[in-house]
Formats: structure tokens, sequence, C-alpha cells
């Protein structure tokens, strides 16, 4: 494509721009990340505070006026508890926000949804979510609320990027028209909340169920598997929120009388955990489905996000357990004993949960012997042969979290019922996942068995711009051992199996041909030799009754009875000769296969003989098929090959080899198989014998027929 002198300009200043913004972001994430760091103790010290005003009126969400206070009391819960609940609450959904803003701005791709959308969830996170922590700030420091004004726009964007998800595009069109019901929600809120608390409530739920339905419409337009996995967490986590929704409305109108206590008491909860499940389906759906491909960052992230906190926890723990205990009240001493203990646990805490991060993103990757043991029982349960293979591939895909794992095997052209062109090809023979985008990503482990690779095991790394580590190699080796012998002894079986059905075919069609060979003799001698000889007998009454009375004439009859009697002992001789060829009793088998040859040849087509010297004396039942073999090929030859050139050879090692070749115009693959073809696959399998035949365009055909030599 070639762009214009304005459109590279705009290309660049497109360029420019971005990279401008990525370089504002850390400013950005730090100032908001100090923001955060100050509203937590702030809204610490604004919840401890009872309000004297009443809803919406002075109080911040979640913020207790007498009302509550008294609600609170009745339920039996402190006031002590309730503040601590309510500020771990809000910190950690602000939390879990903040970290899925830098998260996506740390992933691989590269885009303005991606980073725009870092930008809000990063604000969204240090607002504390339903503005609690903002409203602290302002609180605790009124000097600033000129500088918090602008974030609470960021809800209307908030709703364009729950719309949009996962790629930034309106999936349906009609998506669109949710923004505006964001952005009502956010002027209008707290006018709802003074006109009504059940309007209000409401509002939320048709909003959200917007949004709700853009996604669900998404989930089923989606034609990508991945997208329909990512849409559904959303619309998972969707369905959550409009549940909680539902119960605080079912609160606020069972208790008419107490409904702004009851509103002030359950709003932080609420609006929380509203949006707390959305979150956490970005984030499963981030974790799970590679969305922007970061799993090494989300690894890491986890390891220490869940580290830090294991840290704190412990900390305060220990600090509250040597005061009230040990009744140690000095602050260095206590500290000094916490961080010890924290220490000593840290090393080996970090060693677990690293384990327990990488079985989830990488599998059992790091537990090569538990996975092989499973791997090895999997294979020892009882199951139908067609079942290993799939089996094999499923579990490995499954423990490595592969999203692509397949078993390619070598042809076998001996059992193949159709003409194969390339001698050796590959055919899948199980697959587990989707075929990645780029198949030059694939890893392909050969299987071997007995010293003979058999097969190829196909994977495809977890990120296909990252390939398998040299860890993974080394297990997925130790895994294509495993399964070479497994797929090995499948294709025996099958092997096995399907011979003992083409020779159980075999037989009925041995006994099918007898019987119709009975029939068709049957027949020849029924209408045609019977009565043949009937008429003879007829003639010879007709010349014993002429010879008294005119001699001449009975002497013509007899002329004309003895070309009769010609007639018949050459048809008798036709019947005998398809029953068995009389020049292999007469000549023997390598003389009967000069003559039939060059019955073949032709100034277009010369043949080429060649037989063993020393050919051991064979059952009649091998020498007939053998004969009958040859004749049928090299029918097709003439017929069909248009070949200049063939050649017959019959040797005799420690088994009886017959091979016809030709260079002729060969036969195309998956053409069905013909009579004559079937009927020599059907001569040799009935004498237990094997049948290969290779073809390919303008290479020619190659029939290979080998009998087992008999005792």
């Amino acid at each position: 494509m070639v762009h214009t002198p304005i459109e590279h300009v705009k290309n660049v200043r497109s360029r420019v721009s971005f990279q401008i913004i990525r370089f504002i972001w850390p400013l950005f994430a730090v100032g908001n990340f100090i923001l955060l760091v100050a509203a937590v103790p702030a809204y610490y010290a604004q919840i401890r505070t009872v309000c004297h005003s009443p809803v919406n009126e002075g109080c911040s969400f979640a913020q207790l006026n007498e009302a509550s206070l008294s609600l609170l009391d009745k339920i039996g819960i402190t006031f002590s508890a309730y503040v601590h609940y309510t500020v771990i609450l809000h910190t950690l959904a602000s939390t879990l926000y903040f970290v899925l803003g830098v998260l996506l701005f740390r992933s691989k791709f590269r885009g303005w949804y991606t980073l725009s959308a870092s930008f809000f969830l990063i604000a969204f996170g240090t607002m504390g979510v339903s503005m609690v922590l903002f409203a602290a700030l302002r609180w605790a420091y009124p000097e600033i609320t000129w500088f918090l004004d602008a974030y609470p726009f960021v809800f209307p964007l908030l709703g364009l990027f729950l719309v949009t998800f996962p790629d930034g595009k309106f999936v349906p069109k009609w998506g669109i028209a949710v923004v505006p019901l964001w952005l009502f929600q956010f002027i209008f809120f707290e006018a709802l909340i003074n006109f009504s608390i059940v309007l209000l409530i409401l509002e939320l739920i048709i909003t959200w169920g917007s949004t709700l339905a853009v996604q669900w419409v998404r989930y089923f337009k989606e034609k990508d598997a991945v997208r329909r996995q990512q849409t559904k967490w959303l619309v998972f986590g969707f369905s959550i929120s409009i549940t909680i929704l539902l119960l605080q409305l079912v609160l606020v109108v069972a208790l008419p009388d107490d409904q702004d206590a009851v509103f002030m008491l359950t709003s932080g909860t609420a609006l929380t955990l509203l949006y707390t499940p959305i979150a956490l389906g970005i984030g499963i759906s981030l974790l799970r489905f590679r969305l922007w491909e970061i799993d090494p960052i989300i690894n890491r992230t986890l390891v220490y996000a869940l580290l830090t906190l294991f840290v704190i926890g412990s900390y305060i723990v220990l600090i509250s357990y040597i005061s009230s205990v040990l009744q140690i009240h000095g602050g260095f001493t206590s500290s000094l004993i916490a961080t010890g203990v924290v220490a000593v646990l840290f090393a080996p805490v970090r060693q677990r949960l690293q384990l327990g991060v990488n079985r989830l993103i990488y599998g059992d990757r790091d537990d090569p012997n538990a996975l092989l043991a499973r791997f090895g029982r999997r294979l020892e349960e009882t199951m139908h042969p067609t079942e290993v293979m799939p089996a094999i591939v499923e579990l490995t895909a499954q423990s490595l979290k592969l999203p692509y794992a397949a078993i390619r095997l070598k042809k076998d052209k001996g059992m193949s019922h159709t003409i194969s062109t390339e001698p050796g090809e590959w055919e899948v023979a199980a697959s587990y996942g989707r075929f990645p985008s780029d198949s030059s990503t694939l890893l392909e482990l050969p299987l071997n068995a007995q010293g003979v690779i058999i097969g190829k095991l196909q994977l495809a790394p977890r990120d296909e711009s990252s390939p398998f580590s040299v860890a993974d190699r080394r297990l997925l080796e130790d895994l294509a051992g495993q399964a070479g012998i497994a797929v090995l002894a499948v294709r025996q079986t099958t092997n096995a199996l399907q011979l003992a059905r083409d020779l159980h075919r075999s037989r009925e069609q041995l006994v099918l041909t007898r019987e119709e060979e009975r029939r068709r003799l049957r027949r020849d001698l029924h209408d045609g030799l019977g009565p043949t000889l009937a008429g003879l007998t007829l003639k010879v009454d007709a010349v014993r009754e002429e010879i008294p009375d005119d001699p001449q004439t009975a002497t013509s009859m007899l002329i004309s009875l003895k070309h009769d009697l010609q007639g018949a002992v050459a048809e008798i001789r036709q019947l005998v000769y398809e029953l068995r060829p009389p020049t292999l009793d007469e000549l023997g088998l390598t003389a009967a296969m000069r003559i039939l040859i060059s019955k073949y040849e032709s100034a277009s087509l010369r043949i080429t003989f060649n037989a063993s010297d020393d050919l051991p004396e064979l059952s009649a039942a091998v020498e007939v098929a053998i004969y009958r073999i040859t004749a049928e090929s090299l029918t097709n030859i003439v017929t069909h090959a248009q070949a200049t050139e063939a050649s017959v050879l019959l040797e005799v090692d420690d088994q009886i080899k017959l091979e016809i070749h030709d260079n002729g115009v060969g036969v195309p693959e998956g053409k069905p198989l013909g009579v004559g073809i079937i009927s020599i696959r059907e001569r040799a399998y009935e004498l237990g014998g094997t049948c290969i035949i290779e073809s390919g365009i303008n290479a020619g055909t190659h029939v290979r027929v080998l009998f087992p030599i008999s005792d």
C-alpha cells in the first residue's frame, strides 16, 4: 500500500503521540500510587468517625450515622470489626484494579485501546472503586479537592471499556447506546440517592444489565474461540454483580422503616463487590486465555503479590500476638521479633507460592516425576486401542497447559485401502486443542520404538512468541519416549485387528468366490455343455435311422456330428483352463508365465521377465495366485497405464516375492480401488500373503506381493 505524504505525517504524529503518552504513564502510575497509599489511612480515619448527617448529606459511602450504627448494634457486629472489614475490602478492590492497569501497560500488546484501558483502570482503582478513597482524601486534604474533581469522569470510560472488551470494537453495533447510560449514572447518581434509593438501585440494574446484554450478544456472535472464552468470563462477572444489586434491592425494599440505615450499612460492601467480579473476570481472561499475551508478567506478579500479602498479614498477626500474649509492647522489640519470624518463613513460602503459580500457568512442568507417573497410570488403564493416542495428546496438553498437541504416524501402505502417492507420508492419528496460526512454532519430537521412528509428537507452545524452554523440552522428550512405546503397541494391536478383519473378510470372500465358481460351472454345464451333449444324442439317433436308407446322407451327418463333438471338447477344455491353467502342469510356473507375458507384449509395450532359476516346488494354490495376479496386473497396464515398458520379477528367498512395475501414467491419489486391484489383494490375503501397491502421477505403478513359503 502506498501512503500519501499527508497520511505519512499523520502516522508519524500518531506514533509520536503514542510514545509521549507511554512516557507519561509511569509518572501517572506513581502519582496515583501515592494517592492510593495516602487515601487508605485517611479513609480509615474517616470511617471511624460517626457521621451526624442524613444519607448523602456529608456522609461518605460506608460511613455510618446514628441510625445505621444502631442497626449495626442490633445485628451484633462491633463498630471496630465493621471499620476494619470495610477498609480492607475497599483497599483490596482498589488494588485489584490498579494491578490490572499495570498488567495491561506491561503487556506485549501495543495499542491505543490497551494503553487507554491501563490509564483509566489505574485511575478507577485509585478512586476506591465507589469513590470512597477520594471522598476520604477530600475529607482529610480539602486543599486538593480541585485536583480530584476530574477523576470521577473515569466512570463513563469504564462503561466504554466494558462495552468494547476485549478488542475495543462495538460488537454488536448497538452497544454504543449503552455508554450514555453510564454517563447518566455518573451525572445523576447523587440526585437519585436523595430522590429514591430504590430508583437508584433500579437504574444501576438497568445500566449493568444492558452492558451484560452487550457482552452476551458478543459471546454468541464471536467466532474466535479464545475471545469467546474471554467474553464468557466477563459475562460471568457481570452476572455476579447484578445478583449483588438484586440482593441489595431486596434488603432495602424488605426493610422500609430502616431503608436509609440499611443502604448506608450495605452500600460500601455492595458497590465494592459490584465492581470486584468484573475485575476478577478480566483477570481470569488475562490469566487463563492469554489476553494480550502477558503470562510471564502474571507469573511474577502473582507470586510477589501473594508474597506481599503474606508478609504484611504475618507481620500484623505477629505484632498483635506479641503485644497481647507475650505482653511486649515495645515497638522496636516486637517489630524485630516479627521481622525475624517473617524472614525465616520468606524463602520456603516464596518457593511454595512459585510452585503453585507455575502449576497454574505452566501445568506440571516443574514436577516431571508426578507427571510421568500419572502418564504411566493413564496408559496402564484398560482402554480400547483407539482411545490410547487421544488420551496421550489430551493428557500432555492439559498437564502442561499447551494449546495444541497431536500425534502423526507414517501411513501403513500394506493396510491402506487407497493408493498413496508418497511413500512414508504422515497422517494425524490423534490431536487435542486448536492448531496454531503459525505452524513454524510447532515443536516436533520423534516417537521411537525398537530403534525405529514410527511417528512424531507435535506440540504448540503456550505463547507463539515464546518457544519451549530447556525444562519443557527435557520433560517432553521423556514423555515422547513413553508415548513411542505406547503408540507402537497400539499400532501393532491395530494392525493385528485389521489383519484379523481382513483375513475374516478374505475367507468370506473365498467362500463366496467358490460358491460363485460352482454356480458358474453349474450354469455353464447346464446351459452350455448339457444341451450340446443332448443335441449330439439326438443327432446320433438320426444318423442311425438314415444309415439303412441313405448312407450318403448319414455320412454327411456324421461329419457334422464330429465337428459338434470337437466343439464340446473345446468347451470342456476351456472350463478346465479356467479352473487351473493347464500350462502350469504341463510346462511349470516359469514357462507358463513366459507364455502369458508374450500374449500381452506388443510393438508399443515391451515387457521383461526375470525369475529365479531354482524356484522350489510351490503349492498349486500359490502357483494359480501368482499366475492370476500377473495376468490381472498386465491387463491393467495394457488397458489403463499407457505404459511403454513393464517388468515382472519372480524370486524366492525367505518369502515368495512377485513384483510388477510399469512406467505408465499412474493412479491419482485417493482414487477408489478398482475390481482388478481388489482381486489382486484378495488373492494375496487369502493365502496369508501381503500386497503393497504404490503409485503416483506420471510415476507408474508398482505392485509388490509376498507369499509365505509353506513347510
